[in-house]
């Protein structure tokens, strides 16, 4: 592979290349370097409108961050209005990512309510990526005491993430158990109590 391939290959994070074992192949100066940055953030853009995995997308998103790419955050906020649910989602949660959006999780709540199951999943991955946002936490309870099976196991597991993803003290195996819908079915008592230490955890009156 040519540098420029290996740049690109890499999403332009040269570390990459030296880590992947290629470095003595990557000869280039900070000039080309710089080019192919520019380049670099084009295609990542021009990806943005046809790009249709969430995965993907948030990692386009987080290479344009990498990059500091020009009015990031502005060309994203313009997005929101042109694209699907499911991708509107995912830009509103690297939006929270990158500078505490306000609005980021009433957008991906609207489009949960809206189109659930073209984006359910994707809602709560990305809400794992969010650890400890209070109006995410305080959904993700609501969804823990409704009647909605689907919405209770998908914010067990979101809370469980959220023990490796900053919140130490979710990562417990007894709490991980209260928290279940068996539990909340068989022994409602523990579940209430889980849910009282889930709050205290989370700082939730």
């Amino acid at each position: 592979m040519t540098p420029k391939e290996l740049y690109f290959a890499n999403g332009g994070q040269t570390l990459y290349i030296y880590k992947d074992g290629f470095g003595d192949q990557y000869k280039a100066t900070p000039a080309e370097e710089a080019e192919w940055r520019k380049e670099l953030i084009e295609r990542e853009w021009q990806r943005l409108d046809t790009e249709t995995n969430s995965v993907v997308l948030k990692m386009l998103i987080d290479n344009l961050k990498y990059h500091a790419a020009d009015d990031l955050v502005p060309g994203l906020l313009q997005k929101l209005e042109e694209v699907s649910p499911e991708k509107r989602v995912v830009i509103a949660g690297c939006l929270w990512k990158i500078n505490k959006y306000k609005k980021s999780v009433s957008i991906i709540l609207d489009a949960l309510k809206e189109h659930r199951k073209d984006v359910i999943n994707t809602v709560f991955s990305t809400f794992q990526d969010m650890a400890g946002e209070k109006e995410t936490a305080l959904f993700l309870l609501s969804c823990l005491e409704g009647d909605d099976a689907v919405l209770h196991n998908k914010a067990h597991t979101t809370l469980t993430m959220w023990g490796y993803m900053g919140i130490p003290e979710l990562r417990d195996e007894s709490l991980d158990k209260a928290l279940s819908l068996e539990s909340k079915t068989d022994h409602p008592t523990v579940f209430q109590n889980a849910l009282k230490t889930v709050k205290r955890i989370l700082k939730i009156r």
